[in-house]
């Protein structure tokens, strides 16, 4: 190979490697930062390429989400809404900066702000049934039950099989009085995957968590032993067994488990970078 071609080789090369450092705002870093599910690996990652390039959407979007992520203490609210805020400014068609602002917004106990969010991601995006779902819970919690069943109502019909919608409709009923609806609805829940109920139930506070699992208790009650079973038999047959559910215990109705499982502090070891 003539020295030229070495010459040329090696330029490829480092130009290859600056991209994914300094790479424009939207492309994907190729790190942790986008490919790791562990929160202290994400934020360090795309912290190292925010130095080099602060107009990265998908490095603000992700260490915003990662900042709102409960299995760690690198939780951060504010962090949090200042990331996925800078992403939206960058982007400001990034459906999924405002889903998570969204989120973040309602559990700093703003829910008019995180309706806002919402309303703003369905906008761009109007099949998203996640969106609807979370606008639906904002709702609820701004006392307006009826726009957020109309907001489950559409999630359900977008997304038959997310769960989280079925979670969030059945705590509705059970605040309304409603037990028939939300039994219906939890069984549902039960039928499909845990893993949303588990995103959901991470989301709330410790307060509204409480609160959603002792609603919960009686309605368990009311589920007949061969539906459970039958329910349980068909969620094992699905379950990702890599993960630890913190909703399972509650097919057991022990609330108190359940309620410790979903706590971050006590459900996994502390995450690490390594």
């Amino acid at each position: 190979m003539s020295r030229k071609s070495i010459l040329a080789l090696a330029a490829i090369a480092a130009l290859s490697t600056s991209c994914l450092v300094s790479g424009a705002a939207f492309a994907a870093p190729a790190s942790d930062c986008v490919q790791s599910d562990n929160p202290v690996r994400v934020i360090r990652d795309c912290t190292e390429i925010l130095r080099g390039d602060p107009t990265n959407a998908v490095a603000r979007f992700k260490r915003g989400k990662a900042y709102l992520d409960d299995r760690t203490d690198t939780r951060d609210l504010p962090l949090a809404i200042a990331d996925l805020t800078k992403a939206i400014e960058i982007d400001p068609k990034h459906t999924d900066a405002h889903h998570q602002r969204g989120i973040a917004f309602r559990r700093k106990g703003d829910p008019a702000r995180a309706i806002a969010d919402q309303s703003k991601a369905i906008e761009i995006n109007p099949s998203f049934a996640r969106a609807y779902s979370e606008r639906g819970y904002a709702y609820q919690q701004h006392s307006d039950s009826d726009r957020a069943r109309a907001d489950y109502d559409k999630a359900i019909a977008l997304d038959p099989v997310y769960a989280g919608a079925y979670f969030y409709r059945s705590f509705l009923s059970a605040l309304n009085g409603d037990m028939n609806r939300a039994v219906e609805d939890l069984k549902q829940t039960f039928k499909l995957r845990d893993r949303d109920v588990d995103d959901i139930l991470r989301t709330l506070s410790p307060t509204e968590r409480s609160k959603a699992l002792a609603f919960f208790a009686p309605l368990f009650k009311r589920i007949d032993q061969n539906s459970l079973h039958e329910i349980e038999a068909g969620r094992r047959a699905k379950a990702n067994t890599e993960n630890k559910s913190c909703w399972r215990p509650g097919m057991s109705r022990n609330i108190a488990i359940a309620e410790q499982a979903c706590d971050p502090l006590t459900s996994k070891p502390p995450m690490s970078p390594k």
